[in-house]
């Protein structure tokens, strides 16, 4: 009967007690093992010094999540005029790459939105998604391995869609009303479904005299460069963050 028994994973003995000429153990602690395959030994002596082979297993370890990356678009806080989105993600595992996923919550839940169960190693997949609806979102990436490990992007980008123009309105002067100021002011009113402010670009016969932002549905006030005496047509163009534009009527 055997006094004693050692488990040598890779030269690291741990010994295990005898009980009843039996070497028990119920869990063997594979401990700071690295990936690949990885040979077991168990030994055994007994009470007269003899020591010798007992058996052999080889098992293969992979303790390390693979990695998950975002690529260029759409970079974070991205903000868009159309419903279609291309993103660029990859997925890396020093092993075997199993799929990857593209996560979001446009559709109401924390989902996988696309899937790619056959992923090209540290490869950027680059998938369009179309009919987002309009919101603002967020988005990541997803890998796993062959061996059930798993990770997600370290954090999360978010986008936005507006498929909704602003509004300009020019609230005064009236149309075909006289000015006795070369300096005057006028005052606009520009909405946006999203914006809390808004990009205006007011013109005085084609050309740009004044650039700013008002924040949203507020009546503003705007004092325009010097002007030559003469009639005026006056254009006032509102921008959204996703590039909408829209003119003054």
């Amino acid at each position: 009967n055997p006094s004693a028994c050692k488990i040598d994973i890779n030269g690291t003995n741990q010994t295990v007690s005898v009980s009843s000429g039996w070497c028990n153990i119920t869990n063997g602690f594979l401990t700071n093992l690295a990936d690949g395959n990885r040979t077991i030994n168990v030994y055994a002596n007994d009470s007269t010094g003899q020591f010798g082979l007992n058996n052999s297993y080889v098992v293969f370890v992979d303790a390390t999540a693979p990695v998950a990356e975002f690529g260029t678009n759409p970079v974070d806080n991205y903000n868009s005029s159309s419903s279609s989105i291309t993103f660029d993600l990859r997925g890396y595992d020093g092993i075997s790459l199993d799929d990857i996923a593209l996560y979001g919550n446009w559709t109401g839940s924390w989902v996988a939105n696309q899937t790619n169960a056959s992923p090209i190693n540290a490869t950027y997949w680059n998938v369009t998604v179309d009919n987002i609806p309009q919101g603002k979102w967020r988005w990541a990436a997803w890998a796993n391995d062959s061996h059930g490990n798993q990770a997600f992007t370290t954090t999360n980008r978010t986008f936005t869609i507006d498929l909704t123009n602003p509004t300009s309105t020019i609230n005064a002067p009236g149309n075909n009303s006289f000015k006795n100021s070369n300096t005057p002011a006028i005052n606009i009113t520009q909405t946006d479904n999203l914006d809390s402010s808004i990009t205006y670009n007011i013109y005085f016969n084609g050309t740009i005299n004044k650039t700013g932002s008002v924040s949203n549905n507020t009546p503003t006030n705007v004092t325009l460069d010097a002007q030559p005496d003469g009639t005026r047509l006056i254009i006032v163009e509102a921008t959204d963050d996703s590039g909408r534009k829209i003119n003054s009527s």
